[in-house]
């Protein structure tokens, strides 16, 4: 029996943020960009989701699957806002939902992080995360940064050479990415993102790896068809299940189920258009109403289930993504991280994420990394069908808080 396995890392799923001095080169087009609401709780989750969904419409590949773990960007920029000031400050904290730098925040994150690697029993369910920062050997950070990245995210640091060593420097941290999700993320850091410039790089990943809390029988699965778009198909393994899952139907034919991972205390949430024109109905609506209406509105009801099996890696460079949402000071010359260093002398030159996933007849395994890096400044009366046959959004989820771990696009399992 095959098991399906979720890993996530800050930077490439490992999301890794790069750090640099600044230069008077500008890296990136800046553009006007209106700030979204901030946070609305005291809920790091709930402002977590915030984000998450608003990544999600503007991350979103069209006719391209898609994988990416909020939580790991998150928690990687997260961090970065530790040591973030003035505008940089409050630009982050809007776009991102973060309630106010402080004790408190520190507090909540470093509980949500301890709750999530709680949920780990080694067997059934394998869920870790990890944080990581690699400093140049002779750069001073504050302890005041430093203190917080240790005890609040349960940070390791270690210390490079970037200045003379550039490339071993990111080799290095590409051998702890993949230590942290067992192998499934490798080559975050891609050559050339890494230079004499680089004095910081932030990293976050997650491993997650769970059995179905019913596997589907592997004698079920069969040969079905997948549409893509109205204008092709592809043949692929569907699994089959018959039985009692937490449903939800729209009067438009949008339909979602939860399939419960070992224990129950995590789950993946499946949403399926009515047909595929629907699907970018889908995207535009998604917000956090639409998403708590949805797991209000889950009731448990015997339900005949068609899921194709899937996998893919997807990653991405967030920094533009960042900037259009209103995160505009951090990535350019004014940038504020004053409270690293005591000084203005860093900005973040990129933002690295990458993800997997693998889902099967046993479960789920996927994996996510996220790098900051710095420079120097320069339902119905009949049994209900639920029949993925056409693209849909996935999510995974722990299901004390409906948090968001990973969340994706499935539109060919074939890819």
């Amino acid at each position: 029996m095959k098991t399906i396995k979720i890993l996530a890392a800050t930077s490439l799923s490992a999301l890794i943020l790069v750090f640099s001095c600044k230069t008077s080169k500008t890296q990136m087009k800046e553009k006007s960009v209106e700030p979204t609401e901030t946070a609305t709780s005291g809920n790091i989750s709930e402002n977590n989701n915030l984000f998450a969904l608003e990544l999600y419409k503007n991350i979103g590949m069209k006719q391209a699957n898609l994988f990416y773990s909020p939580y790991s960007i998150s928690t990687a920029l997260a961090m970065t806002f530790t040591g973030a000031h003035g505008k940089t400050e409050s630009q982050m904290r809007t776009v991102m939902h973060f309630e106010t730098n402080g004790a408190t925040f520190y507090e909540k994150y470093h509980k949500l992080i301890n709750e999530i690697n709680a949920i780990n029993d080694g067997k059934t369910i394998n869920i870790y995360t990890a944080n990581s920062i690699w400093a140049q050997k002779d750069f001073k950070l504050l302890s005041s940064f430093t203190d917080v990245l240790k005890n609040s995210y349960n940070t390791t640091a270690y210390n490079v050479d970037f200045v003379k060593q550039p490339e071993p420097s990111r080799l290095e941290i590409n051998k702890w990415v993949e230590q942290q999700t067992n192998e499934k993320i490798k080559d975050l850091i891609q050559p050339g993102l890494i230079d004499y410039l680089t004095r910081l790089v932030l990293v976050n990943a997650i491993y997650f790896k769970a059995n179905w809390e019913v596997a589907f029988d592997e004698k079920e699965t069969r040969q079905m068809t997948f549409r893509p778009d109205e204008t092709s198909e592809v043949s692929c393994d569907f699994m089959f299940a018959e039985k009692d899952f937490k449903f939800y139907e729209q009067e438009d034919g949008l339909k979602a189920i939860e399939i419960p991972y070992s224990q129950g205390k995590m789950s993946m949430l499946i949403i399926l258009p009515g047909n595929n024109n629907g699907f970018d109905l889908l995207k535009k609506n998604m917000d956090m109403s639409f998403y708590n209406t949805i797991n209000k509105s889950l009731s448990t009801t015997k339900v005949k289930l068609y899921l194709p099996k899937f996998k893919f890696t997807s990653d991405f460079e967030l920094s533009d993504i960042l900037v259009q949402m209103g995160m505009t000071d951090a990535f350019f010359d004014r940038a504020d991280f004053s409270g690293m260093t005591g000084k203005k002398d860093l900005k973040i030159s990129k933002v690295i994420h990458k993800a997997f996933v693998e889902v099967n007849e046993s479960g789920t395994e996927a994996a996510a990394a996220t790098a900051v890096v710095m420079r120097i400044k320069s339902m119905p009366v009949k049994q209900p069908e639920f029949r993925a046959d056409h693209p849909f959004m996935f999510i995974i989820k722990e299901n004390t808080n409906n948090g968001i771990l990973f969340a994706g696009d499935v539109y060919d399992p074939t890819k």
